[in-house]
């Protein structure tokens, strides 16, 4: 079965009326809506997308989807101006060689690892007080070779990281 010619999947385990595991081509299984499934709109999580990234299968929506939203809103910002030429961020971003690092290409990885960065409050980040910076840690490195990623990143308050991204 497949959605659109993209994902080929086989059907390995249907659990009742509405849920369905499926095993895409390279070996990813994972749990589809059966609905979907007939409509074929369903996705290998792990099938790199336009900018390299990919989605994964992360654990935190299961657990708080409100948190979940907000860091996929977070993750999903920080790729777009590090590798699309259209976002209006990309100049300052991509455009002068900062990257995301492959271990952040995939958003399973990055909520896993973002947890456990120094400042993450998630009171803080959903009332939108702090935000992901990658500069506060990387102040002596060059524009070009600045990199998001778990070793160079945390999160500050919204004032500081204005203050710092201004200079």
């Amino acid at each position: 079965m497949s959605n659109s010619g993209k994902d080929i999947a086989t059907v390995i385990r249907i659990h009742d009326s509405k849920h369905a595991d499926v095993q895409f081509q390279d070996g990813t299984i994972c749990s589809v809506q059966v609905g979907n499934l007939k409509k074929g709109s369903f996705k290998n999580p792990y099938r790199k997308r336009k900018y390299g990234q990919c989605i994964g299968i992360p654990k935190i929506k299961e657990t708080d989807k409100k948190l979940h939203k907000h860091l996929y809103a977070i993750w999903n910002a920080m790729i777009h101006r590090c590798y699309r030429p259209t976002d209006a961020a990309y100049k300052s971003y991509g455009g002068k060689g900062i990257h995301v690092s492959e271990r952040w290409l995939c958003y399973e990885n990055f909520s896993e690892d973002v947890i456990h960065l120094p400042g993450f409050d998630r009171d803080g980040i959903l009332s939108g007080f702090l935000e992901l910076d990658k500069d506060y840690l990387q102040q002596d490195i060059q524009i070009d070779k600045k990199v998001y990623s778990k070793e160079t990143c945390c999160f500050i308050p919204k004032r500081l990281n204005e203050s710092i991204r201004s200079k």
